[in-house]
């Protein structure tokens, strides 16, 4: 199985939110992680704001998380994609960029599932196809 890392599944590992063990019962198995590099931003971003500095846990953890993730370049031709109308209106620029970057993969990924916990990103992802996790 080959998973699309979407931020909240990140983040819910990375700063042990109640969802953590069914996030990280959902990843394990799985064969190839993918994210965008959006995702290394948001989390970074995410931890600001909480005050999380570079020794802390919660940076340790997204540091460990990082090594087993492929990142997917953010591109100017996967921007310009972020414009198209999704199943799901209205989407959230950051959630359709993590969209688009999953349709792409699907081309040269199989069996590719999405990880994510945001409400928005996995009713799109369902509607387009996407196995998702966790269930």
């Amino acid at each position: 199985m080959n998973v699309y890392l979407e931020t909240s599944s990140v983040l819910s590992l990375v700063l042990l939110e109640p969802e953590a063990r069914a996030v990280e019962r959902a990843l394990d198995g799985a064969r190839t992680f993918l994210t965008s590099e959006l995702t290394q931003a948001e989390c970074l971003r995410a931890l600001r704001r909480l005050r999380s500095t570079p020794g802390d846990p919660a940076h340790q953890r997204l540091a460990a998380f990082r090594t087993r993730w492929d990142l997917v370049p953010l591109d100017t031709r996967l921007l310009s994609l972020t414009g198209q109308e999704f199943p799901m209106e209205p989407v959230r620029t950051l959630d359709a960029i993590h969209l688009i970057t999953a349709l792409d993969l699907r081309h040269s990924v199989l069996q590719l599932h999405i990880a994510s916990l945001d409400r928005r990103v996995r009713e799109n992802a369902h509607a387009l196809g996407f196995p998702l996790l966790p269930q």
